[in-house]
């Protein structure tokens, strides 16, 4: 292993179940007793040899990359990512434990260590709670639970996510990325810190904002119709050029949940979006 400059760990780890689950450096949770994944630091491989998959990466509206997986001699598998620069590796058959080469700054080491704990924590939330993660920015909703806004890449998420908080229809933003949706209507969320051990949340969705190039003003939504919606945004985590469990099945949304439509990247729509979420408290 080798420790990036400014930066005191070199493995972090993944411990315990559900909504559970706990995620943090290895000084503090390497001896629990359900270390479930590892994510450590390691030296780059300059002879990655030969290449036996490719994996197209389309981040919405912000570039495309190829991202090859070579096999080295020992049989361990290294994926080469352009767009960081930097190689993540893995025994065969595992994905829940990781290598990960530094960076010359150990900020961005940090970086390159919470992606992969993200994408070791979203499967592992996922398989546990028989659920599947959606693209969604969430904040603590007035009443309890949780108010999800849902869409793709750039779509304004939280551009909207900021009015409503500013309008005080919602809390503090708890997840900006992935959380899991559960067959219970619960969205679960684990994101790794750089420092801190950091524990999974699990709270009811009971509102959820759909922004959708299809709509073109805002309104009510049924659940069937939000399920559909979901099933078809991309979903940006576990990350797909990253070897995971097998998926579960999206859940369906909760019958009792508010659902509203809204068009994409429009400051105007959040007047009509409010009064919908206010009518439906």
């Amino acid at each position: 292993m080798t420790r990036a400059p400014g930066d005191p760990d070199e493995v972090w780890c993944v411990a315990d179940r559900g909504a559970g689950m706990l995620v943090g450096p290895h000084r503090a949770l390497g001896s629990h007793p359900n270390v479930r994944g590892r994510v450590g630091l390691t030296s780059p491989v300059a002879d990655l040899g030969p290449v036996v998959a490719e994996f197209t990466v389309a981040e919405s509206g912000v570039r495309e990359f190829v991202v090859p997986w070579h096999v080295l001699p020992g049989g361990r598998m290294v994926a080469a990512n352009p767009a960081g620069g930097n190689q993540v590796s893995w025994q065969p058959g595992g994905d829940t434990e990781f290598g990960v080469t530094p960076a010359p700054d150990g900020h961005l080491t940090s970086v390159y260590v919470r992606f992969v704990l993200r994408h070791v924590t979203t499967a592992l939330l996922e398989q546990d709670l028989h659920g599947r993660s959606v693209h969604a920015v969430t904040a603590g909703r007035a009443g309890g639970g949780l108010l999800a806004v849902c869409g793709p890449t750039r779509a304004g998420k939280t551009r909207l996510m900021n009015h409503l908080i500013a309008a005080g229809l919602a809390g503090d933003v708890i997840d900006d990325d992935c959380p899991v949706l559960t067959p219970d209507g619960l969205l679960a969320t684990l994101v790794p810190r750089r420092y801190e051990v950091a524990r999974a949340s699990c709270l009811p969705l009971r509102a959820l904002v759909l922004l959708s190039d299809r709509a073109t003003d805002v309104h009510l939504l049924d659940p069937g119709s939000a399920h559909r919606f979901l099933e078809r945004a991309p979903m940006p985590w576990p990350v797909p050029w990253l070897p995971g469990p097998h998926r579960p099945g999206l859940p369906d949304v909760p019958a009792d949940v508010v659902v509203v439509a809204a068009p994409t990247q429009d400051e105007g729509a959040f007047a009509a979006v409010a009064a919908l979420l206010s009518a439906g408290r």
